[in-house]
């Protein structure tokens, strides 16, 4: 409000200072006409008054044109030297009658002019009123399309489906949410990739994963749009890519503000379909989102004040994982070391964000402690043994 009132004031000073500028602008140039008609003697030299009087009439706001008629007849009439019969006088009458008659209808233009700006400012604003109408309306139309595709397609019987299983583990319930949705959109080969600081990593996956247990999310454009913009297809990217091969099918983002992770799906039994999926796994991300990070809160319990998990809680996601192996051929792995109490904070911090650590014996001085890795293999497991010997100049380790 009184953004606005300022504006008001601000523009009525440059309106004033306008009219004072037009005001004098007038009386300068009938002075220097009136200075040329002293200067340069000749027998129609006065007729130069009519010029500004032309132009003024046409020109500038009421009291600038009113000033330019009173200025003419003074000097025409009344200063200047020549005499005029009945005739003339009446010719000048009718040329200053002529002036004000073409002012008046110079103030009508702008007055229409004006009011014309204000209409055109008016519907500016319904306009812009009903393109937030049209937005409004268009978010509508989409949920009553999400509606309908929920009970055309039985996305609402997956997700009550889904909304009985009972996991306290991530990796459990992504599993079980990939099986499901797979199923349902017959997508042959998919993924859940949990996303961290710009890496992701596999935590689910129906088939054995192309792109990898964990990638950079620069790794591969398709993701990168998804984690982006909420969704991305191998058809969006076509064109951008020089090896295509390399590429998923499919990437739907989970989560808006915090990002939990990304569904990728890399076949398809019906490629086709590609669209639909994607549509529906939008939808499904949503809920999914919701889901995760309540089992995430529900993680938290079984972790100690120390940062390690219960024994129980690590035989359980192990056993998980061992039947994960048996069922889809996904490695784990385990490390088994000995370190001194002081050191714990330091091996926590190198291992991997979702890896489980249990410390099985506490010697008071020494610990030990087992770390499941999931979705580790050899190769993996040989490259946090060696980031544990750069934290830890204790450490021992030993079978399993």
């Amino acid at each position: 409000m009184a953004w606005k009132k300022l504006k008001e004031y601000l523009g009525n000073l440059e309106s004033k200072k306008t009219n004072t500028y037009s005001l004098i602008e007038v009386l300068i140039v009938y002075l220097v006409v009136y200075s040329v008609t002293l200067i340069v003697e000749h027998k129609y030299i006065e007729q130069l008054y009519i010029i500004p009087l032309i132009i003024f009439s046409i020109q500038h706001n009421i009291a600038a044109q009113l000033l330019n008629i009173l200025m003419y007849s003074l000097f025409v009439l009344f200063i200047s030297k020549r005499e005029y019969n009945l005739g003339e006088i009446l010719l000048q009458y009718c040329i200053i009658l002529s002036a004000f008659i073409s002012s008046l209808f110079h103030q009508n233009r702008i007055i229409e002019i004006k009011l014309l700006k204000e209409e055109l400012k008016r519907s500016e604003e319904k306009l812009e009123s009903s393109k937030k109408y049209i937005n409004y309306l268009e978010d509508v139309i989409d949920k009553l399309k999400a509606k309908l595709i929920y009970e055309n397609e039985g996305i609402s019987t997956l997700m009550l489906d889904l909304s009985w299983v009972y996991v306290e583990d991530l990796r459990e319930f992504a599993y079980i949410f990939l099986e499901k949705v797979t199923t349902f959109l017959e997508i042959k080969k998919a993924g859940f990739y949990l996303y961290r600081n710009g890496f992701l990593r596999v935590i689910a996956s129906i088939g054995n994963p192309s792109i990898g247990f964990s990638a950079s999310e620069n790794q591969s454009l398709v993701i990168k749009k998804a984690l982006e913009k909420g969704s991305c297809s191998i058809f969006e990217v076509f064109n951008q890519v020089s090896h295509l091969e390399r590429e998923p099918l499919l990437a739907v983002r989970v989560g808006e503000e915090k990002i939990i992770g990304v569904i990728i799906v890399e076949e398809l039994e019906e490629p086709i379909l590609l669209n639909s999926i994607e549509k529906n796994l939008k939808i499904l991300s949503v809920w999914l989102a919701t889901k995760l990070e309540g089992i995430e809160e529900e993680m938290k319990k079984y972790k100690l004040p120390d940062g390690t998990y219960t024994v129980d809680f690590y035989n359980k996601i192990k056993q998980r994982l061992a039947d994960f192996f048996e069922k889809y051929g996904l490695p784990f792995s385990e490390i088994c070391i000995s370190i001194h109490n002081d050191e714990l904070k330091s091996v926590l911090k190198v291992i991997r964000s979702d890896d489980i650590i249990a410390k099985i014996k506490d010697d008071g001085n020494r610990i030990s402690l087992k770390i499941l890795l999931p979705f580790c293999d050899e190769i993996g497991q040989i490259s946090i043994m060696e980031r544990l010997k750069h934290v830890s100049k204790t450490i021992e380790f030993s079978g399993c």
